[in-house]
């Protein structure tokens, strides 16, 4: 079966196998992605092009996580 996304399942994989709850910035996310595009843009100051390169997740779902995010 092939993936629809490469990328996006690649950081899934990724993010799910390397995360550890230590050294985390404190940041309420409902998700690890959420989580992930918060850091990226909020303070590495990554585009939201950016970010959608990054995390396989296509820019207007990388909007509506930033537009839903509750700080």
């Amino acid at each position: 079966m092939l993936r629809e996304d490469p990328a996006a399942y690649a950081r899934d994989l990724f993010a799910t196998t390397v995360r550890h709850p230590t050294g985390r910035i404190r940041i309420p996310a409902v998700c690890p992605v959420q989580y992930d595009v918060v850091v990226l843009h909020h303070l590495a100051d990554r585009t939201i092009d950016r970010i959608s390169e990054t995390t396989g997740r296509h820019s207007e779902n990388i909007r509506h996580i930033l537009r839903t995010w509750t700080p």
